[in-house]
């Protein structure tokens, strides 16, 4: 039930003696005493980042986890921000200890390099991390190693590949494998490039299992030979037990830096011939929750395509499917040889997918262009059905305009010849008329001439008349004349008079102003003493002031009254005198009206006696006027008679010219009708040509790019039959490679 709730297995471990055991060399002659190229380090506490990075580069560091250069790696994390580092010492594989021993056996040049490496890709925290599942073992594993922690990763297998992804999905921590960090403390401490790397020599074959240094570059033979072979390995192992890989020619095969581990069993692990049980251990087992034996079956039936979409690349060649398979079943072998075979594969495939996504497009494209010559062919119907409404449309309307021209042209040919015709009756009329009005004027102008000398004479015995009575109106104007002046005369005499009086009344005013004064001071001066009196016993004195005073009070009133009545006086003689003034200026003017009238009387008179000579002249003009009246009767007659003669003729002309010209109107819209007729006509004949010539030009074009699509497909089928291009052709038989 593990299974179910935990993915990977439970392995034995096998490390021991190899990690109890110390670090062993096994070096090449030529690579001892080997030194870079540069001065020595004398403080490596004064390094800079960059002088760290430039010392990895020339001693040429790989990472045996991954094979990455180890300056790669720092200069990637120099490019983020960092947040730790891991010491990688994970050896969760049975048998190996390659990475743990080492970090165990070299502590402080562990700690060095970890701490160089730290300034180098400036991490703020920094770490080493071990396997915890170790129960075989005979030694401690310290909680720190020098001021760095040891942290112990535990958990089931691939508990080395776990851990990657759980410090992968935190930003800002990068993993480096302990071995790849002792050779660069080594390289700034001894001044030496990496030309040694540790490896793990175990197996049931081995009489002195070990961790070796080894230097690059010896034969798997040579390793095995150093650490004693007790027997004849039948499978030997190159990278550990779960995920190595055999190799056949041991004396060929070569150390580099990303190997871990080197392996002899006496008997193959894996050969049976059983068949799969259904057990699904391996789907269990399996980190990455694939189904190992759903791809072994899809690669060993060669269903690529079944194989391709349960996605084989994400097999991380664990081997816990096969560990646990109880057929022995070679599920990751196989898988890892489905990727190989499908890397090589990818091409085709890709081609494939790609002529059938051609002929798709092709097929597409071809129905997508008979699609459109479909619509275009349905919206040319369309538009040629428009044309030929429009068409019909126009052809009636042009009817519609030719049958309207017509009636328009008979109806103003009928107005033309109205019109005339009106025209000629108006005129005949207006000449009757003129020639009646003519007649009528000249009998009026006789009458009236008749009528003239009648009035003259009884005129002249009127001015006659008026002149006597005018001589007699002049004479009484005369007498009148004289009469106003006498009463001029008498009415200036009494003027004076009044003028007179009114002086003298105006003198004694200021008399009479000073009695009244005086008269009110005494009645001032008794009514003081009669309150000064007011108090006094004696009855005689009171009453002789009171008398005095009343005498003085009627004394002023008396007074009072005279100068009132002085003063009406006067305002009346003023009165009076104004309208004295007045009626003499009245009389003046009479007067001189009067004398007016006289001379105007006398004038009349000489002007009716002129006015009767006037008279007698104006007779004899009358006759001549009534002699040249008849004169110019009759020429108004005889131009009464030509004007009547003309407004015939050009009544006549006029609906002449008219009919013409409704006749040309007439033939003119006819003519415009037809060439509009004709015009559309000719349009619509060239929209329906070009129409039919762009509709071919279409289809020609789309039948070529058929075919153009017809014969590439071909070409794609015949591409795709051929041998050298199946994916099934020669199919590789992978077995145990050599590296």
């Amino acid at each position: 039930m593990a299974g179910f709730l935990y993915r990977g297995i439970l392995l034995q471990q096998h490390k021991e003696p190899a990690l109890s055991r110390d670090l062993r060399e096994f070096f090449n002659a030529d690579t001892i005493g080997i030194q870079m190229n540069r001065p020595q380090v004398e403080d490596p506490n004064r390094l800079s980042a960059d002088e760290i990075c430039e010392i990895a580069r020339e001693a040429k560091i790989v990472d045996e986890r991954d094979g990455t250069p180890l300056i790669d790696k720092i200069l990637r994390a120099r490019v983020r921000k960092l947040r730790l580092l891991v010491g990688d010492a994970i050896d969760d594989e049975p048998y190996i200890s390659s990475q743990l021993n080492p970090l165990l056996k070299n502590q402080e040049v562990a700690f060095c390099g970890l701490a160089l490496l730290q300034k180098a890709v400036n991490a703020p925290q920094a770490c080493f991390a071990v396997y915890r599942n170790l129960t075989d073992l005979e030694i401690r594993i310290p909680k720190t190693i020098g001021s760095y922690k040891v942290r112990r990763i535990h958990g089931r297998y691939p508990a080395e590949y776990q851990a990657s992804r759980f410090y992968g999905s935190e930003r800002g921590v990068l993993e480096v494998g302990v071995g790849a960090i002792i050779h660069l403390a080594r390289a700034v401490l001894f001044n030496r490039p990496q030309t040694t790397t540790f490896v793990t020599v175990a197996g049931d074959c081995i009489g002195n299992p070990t961790n070796l240094e080894v230097s690059l570059g010896m034969t798997v033979t040579q390793t095995l030979e150093r650490c004693g072979l007790i027997d004849d390995p039948v499978r030997v192992v190159i990278g550990g037990s779960m995920t190595g890989i055999s190799v056949i020619d041991t004396d060929k095969t070569l150390i580099n830096p990303s190997t871990r581990a080197i392996l002899a069993f006496r008997a193959r692990i894996g050969e049976s011939d059983f068949n799969c049980i259904g057990c699904s251990r391996c789907v269990h087992a399996c980190p990455e929750g694939l189904n190992p034996f759903f791809l072994y079956r899809s690669f060993h039936q060669r269903r690529y395509e079944e194989f391709r979409k349960a996605d084989p690349q994400m097999c991380i060649g664990c081997g816990s499917c096969s560990y646990v398979c109880p057929a022995k079943l070679d599920l990751t072998g196989s898988i890892l040889r489905g990727q190989a075979e499908m890397r090589r594969m990818i091409g085709s495939i890709r081609l494939t997918k790609a002529l059938e996504q051609k002929k798709k497009d092709a097929e597409y494209r071809s129905y997508y262009q008979d699609y459109l010559l479909y619509q275009e062919g349905k919206a040319q119907k369309k538009d040629l059905r428009q044309l030929e409404k429009a068409r019909l449309s126009n052809e009636r309307a042009v009817k519609a305009e030719l049958q309207e021209a017509e009636k328009q042209a008979a109806a103003n040919l009928e107005a033309a010849n109205n019109a005339a015709q009106a025209a000629l009756e108006q005129a005949l009329k207006a000449s009757a008329d003129q020639f009646k009005l003519a007649e009528e004027t000249v009998q009026v102008t006789i009458e009236a001439a008749r009528s003239v000398q009648t009035q003259t004479g009884q005129q002249l015995e009127q001015v006659q008349l008026n002149a006597q009575r005018a001589q007699e109106a002049a004479q009484k104007a005369r007498e009148r004349a004289l009469q106003a002046d006498a009463r001029v005369s008498a009415l200036e005499t009494e003027v004076k008079q009044k003028a007179a009086a009114q002086q003298d009344l105006e003198k004694m005013l200021p008399t009479i102003k000073q009695a009244v004064s005086r008269s009110e001071s005494d009645a001032r001066r008794a009514q003081e003493a009669k309150s000064a009196l007011s108090g006094d016993s004696s009855g005689q004195t009171l009453h002789s002031a009171k008398a005095a005073a009343k005498q003085a009070s009627e004394g002023a009133k008396f007074a009072a009254k005279n100068l009132s009545d002085a003063e009406k006086a006067a305002e009346k003689a003023a009165a009076e005198t104004a309208k004295a003034n007045e009626r003499l200026a009245a009389a003046r003017l009479d007067a001189e009206q009067q004398h007016r009238n006289a001379q105007a009387l006398q004038a009349a008179a000489q002007d009716a006696v002129k006015a009767i000579d006037g008279a007698a002249a104006q007779v004899s003009g009358q006759e001549r006027t009534v002699e040249y009246t008849g004169q110019v009767c009759a020429e108004k007659l005889r131009e009464a008679q030509q004007v009547r003669e003309k407004a015939d003729a050009d009544a006549q002309e006029r609906f002449r010219l008219e009919s013409e010209s409704a006749k040309a109107v007439y033939d003119a819209a006819m003519k415009a009708a037809a060439d509009a007729w004709q015009t559309a006509s000719e349009e619509i004949a060239a929209q329906y040509q070009a129409t039919r010539t762009f509709l071919a030009q279409r289809l020609a074009q789309a039948q070529a790019d058929a075919a153009a699509a017809r014969e590439a497909a071909e070409r794609a089928a015949a591409d795709w039959g051929s041998p050298d291009r199946r994916p099934d052709h020669d199919p590789v038989n992978v077995g145990e490679e050599t590296q």
